[in-house]
């Protein structure tokens, strides 16, 4: 399924990792310039957007787009068809919003594996950091600091990692570095290999890395959302 997404706050990394998970889902979903070009909206209440106006645009509206409303508090949902997230968002429920939403049809055909998955290896299995890529690379920006940092103490799936706030061309250029230049360790998904954490795993992760995420978990407390 794909569409084209409207949002008045197209930076936020609340939208933008949205947006990365639908893109997993198929890379034909888009931006919209206009919300009446969209059949898709996603709005964060926490940009500072008019709902107001907002809701009365969308009832005079004759085709409605699906909306989805990301905010903290579930009773603050706006428009009673509109579909509330609280952030971070799990893959598994915009994956399922969008399948609630889908057109019924005849069964799908089998088809053969999208063209980008042998290349892209990461988005299957449990992915681990040996350390650091090289940060100049990348412009050293907070989400980048927070997926290394984690991804150097715990394995995590590609989805997982778009859940930190990471767009998915930054991360898929990471993990496609980090891969080439054997940083990058990808093993079996399954809850048993995940429970599996070696001792030699914890000390891992040097003393500079460690008071750095300890600074970065402090930058996330003071500007997450409560």
């Amino acid at each position: 399924m794909n569409g084209r997404i409207w949002t008045p706050s197209r930076q936020s990394n609340a939208v933008r990792a949205f947006m990365a998970v639908l893109r997993m889902d198929s890379p034909l979903w888009d931006w919209a310039d206009s919300p009446a070009l969209a059949s898709w909206w996603v709005i964060d209440s926490a940009c500072g957007i008019d709902v107001t106006a907002l809701t009365s645009y969308y009832d005079q509206m004759p085709g409605k787009p699906e909306v989805a409303f990301l905010a903290a508090q579930p009773g603050s949902l706006p428009h009673p068809a509109w579909t509330l997230f609280k952030p971070p968002v799990k893959s598994s429920l915009i994956f399922d919003w969008i399948k609630q939403r889908q057109p019924a049809g005849p069964p799908p055909v089998d088809r053969p594996t999208p063209s980008f998955a042998p290349a892209m290896p990461w988005r299957h299995g449990l992915l681990r950091l040996k350390r650091w890529p090289n940060p100049a690379r990348y412009d050293n920006s907070l989400e980048f600091t927070v997926a290394c940092s984690r991804l150097l103490g715990a394995p995590a799936t590609y989805a997982q990692i778009l859940e930190w706030g990471i767009a998915a061309p930054l991360l898929d250029r990471i993990l496609q570095d980090a891969l080439a230049e054997g940083l990058l360790d990808i093993s079996d998904p399954s809850p048993a290999a995940a429970a599996i954490r070696p001792e030699k795993d914890a000390a891992a992760a040097t003393d500079a890395d460690t008071s750095r995420w300890g600074l970065i978990k402090r930058l996330l407390g003071k500007f997450s959302l409560k």
